[in-house]
């Protein structure tokens, strides 16, 4: 097999060893993609930095575990500020996004970016009477964000093929993290009813979303750009957030569902001082 990956990815592919044991609940297309294993990262780079916006959101009517400690309710996660560096260095805040990747890396994938806490402005009631599912909710929250922030800084990459990236702007945000508090843990209904049936690598598969007024957009197809985490506060040895972020937004460099086993056998990543 030729060599894909930088030192990360090789990294990844390893401590995917315990993949076996996982219950991993996610959603991801399979591909019947035969894999050419160009040098660098499958849709992202491998090597650069990348900008990312990590959007820690909450319904209204959340009314799950509300007094837990990690993410009270009406508040933003406790250590939401600790998840990502806005500007990079070999001393980063440890056990943060930007921590991982230089580790995984040698310092090669530089991950910054910023946090931001927001409420959905409709209940998940709300949502379902109007037919409204994720694609549409995060949509509707984007353009909410869309009136007081610029995402110029979230464009940086160009691709022209997969493994092929050029470190130029071309009017697609690179990669927004939407982490809900709770989505369906209190009411199990509404997984399936508004689309929060799994962990996904896509925004919610309804197409573009102009933003700067039209300069630039976002894609929540499938490799666009973003992915959704449907609980902060999911139980499980292996539903810790920060992991499944990592899992999702690692689907970016490997491939499709393929890469859990077989090609990459890289099924789950893991958190800096981990046990395994």
């Amino acid at each position: 097999m030729k060599p894909l990956f930088s030192t990360l990815l090789i990294i990844l592919c390893v401590f995917s060893l315990i993949a076996q044991e996982i219950p991993f609940n996610e959603s991801f297309e399979p591909s019947g993609v035969t894999y050419t294993y160009g040098a660098g990262g499958y849709k992202l780079p491998s090597i650069g930095t990348i900008n990312i916006l990590l959007v820690f959101a909450e319904f209204p009517d959340d009314n799950y575990d509300t007094t837990n400690t990690r993410w009270i309710k009406n508040s933003p996660p406790t250590n939401m500020a600790n998840w990502v560096d806005e500007t990079w260095s070999t001393n980063p805040t440890i056990g943060s996004l930007t921590h991982y990747f230089n580790t995984m890396s040698g310092n090669k994938l530089k991950i910054i970016g910023k946090e931001i806490y927001i409420k959905a402005p409709r209940t998940r009631e709300e949502y379902r009477s109007l037919t409204m599912r994720r694609g549409h909710i995060q949509k509707e929250i984007l353009t909410q964000l869309d009136e007081t922030m610029n995402f110029t800084e979230f464009d940086s990459w160009s691709s022209s093929g997969d493994y092929n990236h050029t470190n130029t702007p071309n009017s697609v945000v690179d990669m927004v993290v939407f982490v809900w508090r709770n989505t369906y843990q209190d009411v199990s209904s509404y997984a399936a009813s508004l689309d929060f049936g799994n962990n996904y690598g896509d925004l919610g598969r309804i197409g573009s979303l102009d933003v700067d007024r039209g300069l630039r957009h976002i894609n929540t197809s499938t490799f666009g750009s973003g992915v959704s985490i449907r609980g902060y506060l999911q139980t499980g040895k292996y539903l810790d957030p920060f992991r499944l972020v990592l899992h999702e937004f690692s689907h970016y460099l490997l491939g499709y569902n393929d890469m859990h086993n077989g090609y990459g056998f890289w099924g789950n990543v893991v958190r800096l001082g981990d046990k395994i």
